[in-house]
């Protein structure tokens, strides 16, 4: 039987921990774990010794906020200091375009940017060579530059081309090619120049961009089609290499026969000579010099295509021509942190970039598209990929 000094014993044990329980729940402090021992005597002198330890779990809810990624204060300290950007010739949209995207990329990333006048051959062999850092080019040159015969012929060397990589595609979607003469001149085509020309008649002959631009090459090919030879001209004073605005002034001024010209829609020259020669003939590109041109350029990079009527007010019946895009080709001996910045600033100011040159586009469907073989850079790439336009 029980003594009731032991009953009284586990009694006590009881209250004790009752009260220890009513301590937490009435608090609001979590406290530690508590020992409570009590010692009583039963019968012969015993010692019984109980231990009650008590535990309070406790549920904690805890939101943690990402710390967002710190935009880096730029110029950052590896990125060269400076940068050599060449577009177009004097006066031309390209020079413009180049002058705005430099703008841009001074103001968003701190780094100086040079601006040179240039050519797309000349442009694409100067990234090629290590000259410069960025530069405007042409679809039509990216399966050239990979093809080390066709690009020997063109400049007579082998050019190494692993160091061009493509920053942005179409940024001009729809570059083409006129050729045209005064409304009051007997020539009606192509063949006629070549005719003029192979006949001894006096025929100055006009190229709206400088050596090494598209505008050069096509009209020298154009030429060669037909026997003619670009040096032999030039030698002989009958034709010469300027810039989109100095042609359209010379032939409205009656110091030119002929033009060829690339450019492209709403370009400043053109608006002018809507308004100040609104009849001048245009020389249709089409059959053996169409055909030649085609056999060289391959690829996909030139191609056949119609300026619309009314494109300028001078063009009141389709004209069929050919055409490539505009594309910024960067060195890839710079750093992928600058390249995707660079992007990520063309992208964000875009709308301000097309503010100067209306043709000038940015489209996420577009800009990563390749050719030739000659690929994104990988800052690009990396962007591209990031903003899901990269498929």
């Amino acid at each position: 039987m029980v003594s009731q000094s032991v009953l009284t014993a586990i009694l006590v044990v009881l209250i004790v921990v009752a009260g220890v329980v009513g301590y937490f729940a009435g608090t609001t402090a979590v406290p530690p774990p508590k020992t409570v021992t009590i010692t009583t005597t039963v019968g012969t002198p015993t010692t019984i010794t109980t231990t009650v330890t008590t535990k309070v779990t406790e549920r904690v809810t805890v939101i943690v906020t990402p710390t967002p990624t710190p935009t880096p204060t730029f110029p950052l300290p590896h990125w060269p200091k400076s940068l050599v950007f060449r577009g177009g010739a004097v006066g031309s949209a390209w020079l413009v375009l180049a002058s705005v995207i430099a703008s841009v990329i001074e103001k968003e990333l701190g780094i100086t940017v040079r601006v040179e006048p240039g050519g797309s051959l000349a442009n694409t062999m100067a990234i090629a060579k290590g000259d410069i850092e960025l530069g405007l080019s042409q679809t039509v040159w990216m399966p050239i530059f990979t093809d080390p015969e066709k690009i020997k012929s063109l400049v007579g060397e082998v050019v190494n081309a692993s160091r061009i990589k493509i920053l942005a595609n179409a940024i001009l979607p729809f570059y083409f090619e006129m050729i045209y003469t005064r409304p009051d001149s007997p020539i009606n085509s192509i063949e006629d120049v070549a005719k003029a020309v192979k006949e001894g008649k006096t025929l100055r002959i006009g190229v709206g961009g400088v050596a090494g631009s598209l505008d050069d090459i096509i009209a020298r090919m154009v030429l060669r089609a037909y026997g003619l030879n670009l040096e032999e001209l030039i030698a002989k004073g009958m034709l010469t290499l300027s810039s989109e605005s100095d042609v359209v002034s010379k032939i409205v001024e009656g110091k030119l026969d002929v033009v060829f010209e690339t450019t492209m829609p709403g370009a400043s020259a053109y608006r002018e000579l809507e308004v100040r020669m609104p009849n001048v003939k245009l020389l249709p590109l089409v059959g053996k010099e169409r055909d030649y041109l085609l056999n060289f350029f391959t690829g996909g990079g030139l191609y056949t295509c119609s300026l619309p009527i009314g494109l300028f007010k001078f063009i009141t019946t389709e004209y069929p021509t050919v055409c490539t895009a505009t594309i910024i080709i960067v060195s890839a001996d710079l750093p992928e942190d600058l390249v995707y910045y660079m992007v990520k600033a063309i992208d964000k100011n875009k709308d301000y970039i097309k503010g100067s040159i209306a043709a000038f586009e940015f489209n996420p469907n577009e800009v990563w598209k390749t050719l030739g073989g000659v690929e994104l850079h990988s800052g690009a790439a990396k962007y591209y990929k990031e903003m899901g336009y990269m498929k």
